[in-house]
């Protein structure tokens, strides 16, 4: 501990400066004066002569400096960050890429921004994101290996508040290219930094489902949702929505078909953007279909179409669940087959060259005994898939004569 004292002029103040120091005072300094023979009051003091109350002498050494003006305290220097042009070129990187879409006007002023400042971990940053988007996944990876480089602590985002950061982008490249332990690695390097960052987590659960370990996919998704936002980096809230998405379609694949419902709930209760509560609906019909509760699994693929005309694979889902509904339900099988050529026409529209749709369009004619809709269903679908087997079977034992192959077939259909 260090203690600044002013230089004192009173005995009291030598005293205290010896006892701080840890040195005696001089006598001089402390000594009273000798006793006067007469009244001091009437006589004047001699030279050098003190008188009580005078202030001693000061030691040799100890006298008042002059004094001097006060001074500011001195500041650290502070970080020395991009030049303004390196700013503005890549501002004009962003506006090129988001606005207008010119990518190489995009990636012309990150290289600008990088000739004026190469250690710019925002450029780079920049630059991974834009060859993701054309899925030049290696790119990406070199540009986000090199922010981490300048940047390791995660402190750059690619705009305030985004999970987009240099470990992240990096990830989800290896992801793409199929190299799911790079991609479990970098979630591992992103976490020794901060062990509560849940988009970590969220990339390393990411990572083993596209790896298809869906048992340690649920653990660590099942982490990321338990990093509450007092004590860690929690989710926002597209990745809450996609963390329980993929949670929910691991439950499905290791045959925890309520777990799986549970969260695909979730889903539909976190998110109303088409194209994410349209498809918790529709994977929650999916999963009620394979434990053959068809008539709850129609109704949730009228929910999912309800909240998006425009989804085909839930137009599929429906009119096979209308399949199967019919052999389990004799007394609705007209009606039931029905609705499935209707739910694959729509599908058709959308989706004109998907040969499935015509096969499962011609069972649903086959059993309504109208064998040439069904006949020209399956030609359809042999057409555009060469190689579609039960479409060639089910089309050569009509043959020419139309007989009704499916009007009393009683299969379970799959999807």
């Amino acid at each position: 501990m260090t203690i600044h004292c002013r230089r004192f002029t009173s005995v009291l103040a030598i005293a205290c400066l010896a006892i701080v120091i840890g040195v005696a005072p001089p006598p001089s300094a402390l000594a009273q004066p000798p006793a006067p023979q007469a009244d001091p009051l009437d006589q004047p003091p001699e030279d050098g002569e003190t008188q009580p109350g005078d202030i001693p002498p000061l030691a040799p050494g100890l006298e008042p400096a002059e004094p001097t003006e006060p001074t500011e305290p001195t500041e650290p220097p502070a970080e020395e960050g991009p030049p303004q042009e390196a700013l503005d070129a890549l501002d004009d990187a962003q506006i090129a890429l988001f606005r207008t879409g010119d990518y190489d006007a995009g990636f012309k002023a990150i290289d600008e921004a990088l000739a004026i400042h190469p250690d710019f971990p925002e450029a780079y940053l920049l630059r991974s994101f834009a060859h993701r988007l054309l899925g030049e996944y290696q790119q990406a990876i070199d540009a986000a290996a090199r922010v981490i480089e300048l940047d390791p602590e995660q402190t750059v985002a690619l705009f305030p508040g985004s999970i987009l950061k240099g470990y992240y982008l990096k990830g989800l490249a290896h992801i793409e290219l199929n190299q799911t332990a790079e991609a479990v690695a970098t979630a591992d390097a992103a976490l020794e930094i901060n062990p509560e960052d849940a988009n970590a987590m969220h990339l390393k659960g990411t990572a083993f489902y596209a790896a298809k370990n869906y048992g340690r996919a649920v653990t660590s998704l099942t982490d990321a949702l338990g990093v509450s936002p007092r004590t860690g980096v929690a989710l926002q809230a597209q990745e809450l929505v996609t963390t329980y998405m993929r949670r929910a379609i691991s439950w499905y694949h290791l045959g925890e078909y309520d777990i799986a419902i549970d969260d695909f709930d979730a889903v539909i209760r976190l998110s109303g953007v088409a194209g994410v509560q349209d498809e918790g609906y529709r994977w929650r019909g999916f999963v009620q279909a394979a434990q053959h509760d068809f008539i709850q699994a129609i109704h949730s693929y009228d929910r999912a179409l309800h909240v998006n005309r425009q989804n085909s694979l839930a137009h599929k889902g429906r009119g096979i669940a209308y399949l199967n509904l019919a052999t389990t339900r004799p007394h609705l099988a007209d009606f039931a087959n029905a609705e499935a050529v209707s739910s694959f026409n729509q599908m058709i529209r959308l989706d004109p060259d998907e040969a499935r749709a015509y096969y499962y369009r011609g069972i649903a004619y086959a059993r309504l005994g109208e064998p040439q809709m069904a006949h020209s269903s399956f030609s359809t679908a042999v057409q555009l898939d060469p190689d579609h087997a039960p479409a060639r079977r089910e089309r050569d034992a009509l043959g020419g004569h139309f007989w009704p192959a499916h009007s009393q077939h009683a299969d379970w259909v799959g999807y």
